[in-house]
């Protein structure tokens, strides 16, 4: 595939994630959600895993946690009944972020969908800690209303 191919591709992602209403939005990241885990879950290093949670609330629609430990990424999508999926939140441990207006963000920073834009826009989180990736975890859980049934734990190796 070439570069021009993959540039279009992720500008036809965006565009799908601009059409979903700000008010679809955050009723998708209120709502809460239990992951279909039922045992705990252990981060390993050097992994990277995606995990399912769903919602009394929204029976049409699966989260999806994408999660990553070494360099901490962390990011909450949906997939809704049509297989569309939404970035609703990430995690950035980039040293800088530019914002749509030109505004620098500097420093580990969160990623909130808004409409029109998708996740191009970015808050400074004072909360990320690269070398707590459980702290990390357990924070983003919270702002994204997610648990694990079982709860989770750091694999040390």
């Amino acid at each position: 595939m070439g570069e021009t191919e993959k540039i279009n591709i992720e500008q036809d992602i965006q565009d799908v994630e601009a059409l979903i209403p700000q008010i679809t939005a955050e009723k998708y990241i209120s709502a809460k959600k239990y992951s279909l885990k039922t045992d705990i879950f252990y981060w390993e290093p050097n992994s990277s895993c995606t995990e399912e949670f769903t919602s009394p609330e929204l029976s049409n629609v699966v989260f999806l946690i994408d999660i990553s430990r070494n360099e901490i990424k962390l990011k909450a999508q949906l997939r809704d009944a049509e297989l569309k999926s939404v970035i609703l939140m990430r995690v950035d441990c980039a040293k800088y972020h530019t914002n749509p207006d030109g505004t620098l963000i500097s420093g580990p920073h969160l990623h909130k969908y808004r409409e029109g834009y998708g996740v191009k826009w970015a808050e400074k989180a004072e909360w990320i800690d690269v070398n707590n990736p459980l702290k990390t975890l357990d924070i983003f859980l919270k702002i994204i209303n997610a648990s694990f049934r079982s709860g989770f734990n750091l694999t040390l190796l």
